[in-house]
């Protein structure tokens, strides 16, 4: 019998517009505070810089499903048949799903990695070498991960060998019970 455990896409929304708000602020503070620097900095920066960073969002974007995705399959130990990636186009949502079950272990560990791999290795990164860069980098794939974190928290209660999957249409997971 399968349970679904899933949220409403509004409720995910005002969760995720909140928790990117105060995301941003917990990790720009501890940068400033310091480094000393500021975000009147981004200012004077030329045009041809905005749009190398709006390029490097669009790829990025992409290779954080992808590293679902190559998760899933290496340490999932999912086939690539069993993988789908696409776009939800209501919302302009890219997604990786995988059609098949896994423990809830493994799934946690394929859901949370491109939060340390795009958004906090790189801040980490920024904080160590006071690079403004890395710093926009790693806070914006930070709060990109956020419905990722959901994600997490939603589970939070499931077993770890209990098997789950993504749900093919809502904010959630089906549990395999």
């Amino acid at each position: 019998m399968k349970q679904e455990l899933t949220i409403s896409s509004g409720k995910a929304q005002l969760l995720g517009m909140t928790g990117s708000t105060l995301g941003v602020l917990m990790l720009w503070f501890p940068f400033q505070w310091f480094w000393g620097s500021s975000l009147r900095e981004l200012e004077s920066l030329p045009w041809s810089v905005w749009v190398t960073g709006l390029l490097l969002l669009i790829i990025g974007i992409l290779v954080h499903e992808g590293i679902h995705g190559l998760t899933a399959v290496y340490y999932g130990k999912i086939s690539w048949q069993e993988t789908r990636f696409g776009i939800q186009w209501k919302s302009l949502t890219p997604y990786f799903h995988s059609t098949v079950p896994m423990a809830v272990e493994k799934y946690r560990i394929v859901v949370i990695m491109p939060l340390l791999v795009l958004g906090l290795i790189p801040y980490l990164g920024a904080m160590l070498l006071g690079n403004t860069w890395l710093l926009a980098f790693g806070i914006t794939f930070t709060i990109s991960a956020f419905g990722d974190l959901l994600i997490l928290w939603m589970m939070r209660k499931i077993p770890p060998q209990l098997p789950v999957q993504d749900h093919p249409s809502k904010v959630g997971v089906l549990i395999n019970a």
